[in-house]
């Protein structure tokens, strides 16, 4: 398999043999399992504070991985999320999937600067 971090997406392959590679390749792996209702709950949460449904689904599941990661149920990373306004759990579920995302690409976001002008004008060096 190809070990290259790209931000392409992948090319559709015409081997035949592809699914039975990937099964071979990956038959000792344990896989990610997470409960029915924990990605209901996070996908639901994240719809409910304005993302989109597949963003919140591909949200939904970096969340989950990193709550596996950090020992919490998922509830508890919910409950924590649920005191946070918008903006900040935007850049919070960002910096999140920065931390799980390659190094060639980032998510980034752009802040307004309310500095009052006239302040800034009257301010000597």
């Amino acid at each position: 398999m190809n070990d290259i971090l790209t931000n392409l997406p992948p090319t559709q392959s015409t081997d035949s043999a592809d699914r039975t590679k990937v099964y071979l390749n990956n038959y000792r792996e344990t896989g990610e399992e997470y409960l029915s209702a924990d990605v209901d709950a996070t996908v639901g949460f994240l719809t409910k504070r304005g993302f989109a449904l597949e963003a919140a689904t591909v949200s939904g599941m970096v969340l989950l991985q990193q709550a596996k990661r950090d020992g919490i149920s998922a509830l508890t990373l919910l409950e924590t999320l649920g005191s946070l306004q918008n903006l900040q759990l935007s850049a919070l579920v960002a910096e999140i999937l920065n931390q799980n995302r390659s190094q060639t690409s980032r998510l980034g976001y752009r802040s307004s600067s309310t500095a009052n002008q006239i302040k800034l004008r009257n301010i000597r060096a």
